[in-house]
């Protein structure tokens, strides 16, 4: 099957090294997504437009971008930009190389101003000045990551423990496949692969949720099937 999607979000580590009380994610956990669970997912992908390195924080792992940027670089499926927010706490010249290294296979496109490079800057974390090295590069965006207040929070993990989230997030029956029914092709809006190889449709969930409510495990089961498992075709509609 040819699966095409719009935005990829690769959850590369669950490790994290704060302990907000408003992290929608819950308590950090020590692993980070093997190199087998993101060839698998990428072996079956034919074309991603934008692809999202989340965690955790992702300066944590970032083995796992340069693997990535390696990956595709053979696979030749895109991505046309890439999305990332870290602390700055750790392993700032690391992520930037691994970023530079990235962006520069991409190259300058019509959707360059979507690569976006953003640091958790805002009340709710611990106050990290920004790297030099951040400011030097084209895609960083010093403000584009910025909560001012509680209204903005997820209700999940430790924000939900602590009752500071105000939005929830509701997990969809089926993938949005959105590019109409072709029986050879689905046409993905967002796929989440979690650091443990779980998939689901959305983001921005706590893991407790991530690991009890997924759609299979790319493991255990072809992402293929599980993508086909999870999607709303034609026949279903009319039915």
């Amino acid at each position: 099957m040819n699966i095409q999607v719009s935005t990829l979000v690769l959850e590369i580590t669950r490790k994290c090294n704060m302990r907000c009380d408003h992290c929608l994610r819950g308590d950090a956990q020590k692993l980070d997504m093997s190199h087998e669970i993101m060839n698998r997912v990428l072996d079956q992908i034919s074309w991603m437009s934008s692809v999202t390195f989340t965690g955790g924080d992702p300066s944590l792992n970032v083995n796992a971008i340069n693997h990535f940027t390696d990956a595709i670089r053979c696979r030749k499926i895109g991505p046309d930009n890439f999305y990332v927010v870290t602390n700055g706490k750790r392993n700032a010249n690391k992520l930037a190389m691994a970023l530079i290294n990235l962006y520069g296979m991409i190259g300058v496109n019509d959707q360059d101003e979507m690569t976006s490079l953003n640091m958790s800057r805002d009340p709710f974390h611990e106050e990290v000045p920004v790297p030099a090295v951040f400011k030097a590069l084209r895609f960083f965006q010093e403000d584009g990551h910025v909560m001012k207040d509680t209204h903005y929070l997820i209700s999940e993990g430790r924000a939900k423990r602590f009752n500071m989230g105000t939005r929830n997030i509701e997990i969809p029956a089926y993938f949005e496949n959105t590019n109409g029914y072709d029986e050879d092709s689905l046409y993905l809006d967002t796929l989440y692969i979690a650091a443990n190889g779980n998939v689901l449709p959305v983001c921005d969930l706590s893991y407790d949720r991530i690991d009890s409510e997924h759609y299979g495990n790319v493991l255990t089961t072809p992402l293929s099937d599980i993508i086909e498992a999870h999607t709303l075709h034609e026949e279903a509609v009319a039915a």
